[in-house]
């Protein structure tokens, strides 16, 4: 199967970064799916979460502490780096790395499935893992 053009997907995960590293929380909530999961990166949520409700109660906690903690916008400094996307008719996968990302330790591993509905990309899996490597490793 033939790959397709990745400039929507690109601009969609453009958008979840720049809503996400601004805690912009009714942008940053737009750019899942209703039925997303979500592996977070975070040791108070060793389970996959499962639908829009528990992800985001997941990530409005995580947005409370940071807000709680650092100054912004930028909030989390995220730069992503080593971006692959790849598109199969309504179907991207998307993987990156980040470094430094406030709150978070080591190296940030980030996959996102997407799937294109009306012509709207929207976020259906997000996987995030970290691990203790120098930055740029």
């Amino acid at each position: 199967m033939a790959e397709a053009p990745a400039g929507g997907v690109r601009a969609a995960v453009d958008e979840f970064i720049h809503a996400f590293d601004r805690l912009e929380w009714q942008r940053f909530r737009r750019c899942f799916a209703p039925a997303v999961t979500v592996f977070f990166p975070f040791d108070t949520n060793p389970r996959r979460a499962d639908g829009k409700a528990e992800v985001e109660a997941g990530f409005k906690r995580f947005f409370d502490e940071v807000r709680a903690k650092a100054t912004g916008p930028s909030y989390l400094g995220l730069a992503p780096r080593g971006v692959t996307v790849r598109v199969w008719r309504d179907v991207a996968l998307v993987t990156f790395h980040l470094d430094g990302v406030t709150g978070l330790p080591g190296t940030g591993r980030r996959t996102l499935l997407l799937e294109r509905r009306a012509e709207q990309w929207r976020i259906v899996h997000l996987h995030a893992s970290n691990i203790t490597a120098p930055p740029g490793a």
